[in-house]
């Protein structure tokens, strides 16, 4: 019986709750909004499958094959990515095969894992989520599709494309992994929290992307898109969710001592941010953004191969990435020391009054929002970015 005692030995992946034949297993949502398993006792029969599929107990090794920065050729997908549109890229060559794409997408205000099998929904899998996506039954619905013969293309954290392997207990030539270099998932409580404080503000929200190109890739904001055909766009200067996001304030317990750092992956590609485009290829940065793709195994060389036709590639050293670009890749999250008081403030006084306390957004960095836009028109901002608290955002 999984019993957890330490919240930094649960990533929250649910595998344990899909593989669990008594289905006793559920998860439950704790103070701070992250799911844990909860057992029920009577109708466990000890079979340990929730201790086995654990991802934090099982070890991998994964080795690159090949490096690349990449960036997608089909203009619509590129403009909607957060950085070179490479998964979106994948997904889209999967299914226009005939096979399923498995990723996260927002929807009723939280971040949730979906199954896609048409080309027009490609979209919702685009651009990062910082927030812990919902798997539910996933991992159920994989092994029957792969088991019907279906090519899956998966997406997800280390961790939980780890949780999914671990599930399926050996491998499928139609399975294809992706995961991406983490740098940690935020609360979805304070997520929805902040959805309803903006639909409250502006109206209902109809789109929404993390890392919208604003101003171009290095200069990124979080883009909302209302009912009332307002839109909104605002980096982490002063944009609530972002500046959560960035400052680690709100990220799940487990994040900041992950144990699927490095090398402990089993995905077949991993993906990562191209910031230094230019130093990896010696070519002129486009600023329209670039993915860093490791290639981990051969049937992950195989999809990279089949759909490089899509893509604008340039082959790079990966060590020279990874020490560039991949911090993340071998690094947890930062541990705050006061994310206890911003829980403590925000179940008590709600999201507003949690941000105002304990983000690093004052009147000044409304000030460098304001010249955001003026400097961008000018052909300043990349001057002037030292100006602002992140570039990224």
């Amino acid at each position: 019986m999984i019993e957890i005692k330490d919240k930094l030995n649960c990533c929250g992946c649910e595998a344990c709750a899909n593989i669990c034949p008594k289905h006793c297993i559920t998860m439950k949502e704790d103070e701070w909004g992250f799911l844990y398993p909860k057992i029920d006792a009577e109708k466990c029969i000890d079979c340990n499958l929730c201790n086995n599929v654990c991802p934090f107990v099982n070890k991998y090794d994964a080795s690159v094959i090949s490096a690349n920065a990449t960036q997608s050729k089909d203009e619509e997908i590129l403009k909607n990515s957060s950085s070179g549109g490479m998964f979106t890229t994948l997904s889209k060559y999967v299914v226009k095969n005939g096979g399923i794409s498995i990723g996260a997408q927002y929807r009723n205000k939280e971040i949730v894992h979906t199954i896609i099998e048409s080309i027009d929904d490609i979209g919702n899998h685009s651009g990062s989520k910082y927030v812990q996506s919902h798997i539910n039954d996933i991992y159920i619905k994989v092994q029957q599709f792969l088991k019907n013969g279906k090519v899956v293309l998966f997406s997800g954290t280390p961790c939980q494309v780890n949780a999914l392997n671990c599930f399926l207990k050996k491998k499928y030539v139609n399975l294809y992994t992706v995961d991406f270099a983490c740098a940690g998932v935020s609360s979805p409580k304070v997520f929805s929290s902040y959805i309803e404080y903006m639909e409250k503000k502006y109206g209902k929200i109809q789109k929404i992307n993390f890392r919208y190109k604003t101003y171009g890739y290095h200069s990124s904001t979080m883009y909302l898109k209302f009912a009332n055909a307002k839109e909104y766009y605002r980096s982490r200067l002063t944009d609530y969710m972002t500046n959560i996001w960035t400052s680690y304030i709100a990220m799940r317990p487990s994040c900041s001592s992950c144990k699927t750092k490095g090398s402990n992956r089993s995905s077949d590609l991993t993906l990562f941010e191209c910031w230094h485009f230019n130093d990896l290829t010696g070519v002129k940065d486009d600023n329209r953004g670039w993915t860093n793709v490791l290639v981990n195994t051969k049937k992950g060389m195989q999809l990279f191969n089949d759909s490089s036709k899509y893509l604008k590639i340039h082959q790079i050293n990966y060590e020279k990435a990874l020490a560039l670009d991949g911090n993340t890749y071998y690094k947890s999250a930062t541990q705050v020391n006061n994310k206890n008081r911003f829980f403590s403030s925000f179940n008590r006084n709600g999201l507003v009054s949690a941000v105002k306390k304990y983000s690093d957004i004052n009147f000044f960095s409304y000030v460098k929002e304001l010249l955001k836009p003026i400097l961008y028109k000018t052909r300043l901002l990349t001057k002037f970015k030292r100006i602002f608290s992140s570039s990224r955002c």
